[in-house]
């Protein structure tokens, strides 16, 4: 993972998990393209359209609960869950 590069969208190649998928960013750096590409990548891209409709980059995201995806009309507690996950790819 020490050799992940950062490509224009700011998502990183050549990596495994979650370790370095924003490296080099910090939060506040993560934009509402890196949380659609991170969607995409994890099989996640019909949710897609719900995440730009909020506009959520990174910041937004690293606040995002169950109870707002309930709310957001994600039904499937697994895809919640798979979602909710995908906050330990943002930088500290």
């Amino acid at each position: 993972m020490r050799d992940a590069s950062v490509d224009k969208k700011g998502v990183t190649e050549g990596r495994s998990g979650h370790i370095g998928y924003f490296r080099g960013k910090e939060l506040y750096d993560v934009t509402e393209e890196d949380i659609v590409g991170l969607l995409r990548e994890k099989n996640l891209a019909k949710h897609i359209p719900l995440f730009q409709e909020h506009r959520i980059d990174g910041d937004l995201f690293s606040q995002v609960t169950d109870g707002e995806l309930i709310d957001f009309g994600i039904g499937e507690s697994f895809e919640r869950k798979n979602i909710l996950k995908l906050k330990k790819c943002l930088p500290k």
